[in-house]
């Protein structure tokens, strides 16, 4: 968004971004019960419930001058310096459940990560937490973001956010081995 300067393209970009900006919050939520040994929680059948939501943003987000449920306004405006444009949007009520929705996915797969790791040797203690540290930067970057539109225009802190994600994950691998071997906590052992 950022570096692109037709208008049209412009506002198109968010409309595709918004399958991985759906998708990412269910993926982590998957992994994490995955991670935790949890399989009964990642079932066909659990992903066609968490996805409903999901899916009805996404159709709400390709037909949004229909009914403006997940925005309601959209305006092209100058950023650092006048230099590049971003979009300044006035969210609709849908974006603030699906919004909603996404933090709560995020944060029950933080919490069975973080639980089941009360019950693991050190190592994948370590790799739970870097990976619920990784994947914390994201979310918090998209909150601020979020934060700073409710005051007017923001540049999209959450991309950024992605690469100490991406770092965060890269320790978990080389340092912690997260992708050794699966854990199995001493509950289901």
């Amino acid at each position: 968004e950022l570096i692109v300067a037709d208008v049209t393209l412009k506002l198109t970009l968010p409309d595709l971004q918004w399958v991985g900006v759906l998708v990412a919050p269910i993926a982590w939520f998957f992994f994490a019960f995955s991670y935790a040994g949890r399989d009964r929680f990642t079932a066909r059948s659990s992903l066609c419930v968490l996805s409903v939501l999901p899916v009805i943003g996404l159709v709400a987000v390709w037909t949004n001058s229909l009914h403006h449920l997940m925005w309601t306004s959209v305006t092209v405006v100058p950023a650092v310096g006048r230099a590049i444009t971003i979009l300044q949007m006035e969210w609709g009520p849908l974006y603030w459940v699906v919004l909603g929705y996404s933090y709560l996915l995020w944060l029950a797969g933080a919490v069975v990560i973080l639980r089941t790791a009360l019950d693991m040797p050190d190592i994948y203690r370590l790799q739970a937490i870097t990976l619920v540290l990784g994947t914390l930067m994201p979310v918090l970057g998209n909150f601020a973001t979020t934060l700073l539109e409710l005051y007017g225009a923001a540049i999209d802190m959450t991309p950024a956010a992605f690469t100490f994600a991406g770092l965060a994950c890269t320790v978990a691998i080389s340092r912690y081995e997260l992708l050794e071997s699966r854990p199995v906590p001493r509950w289901v052992a």
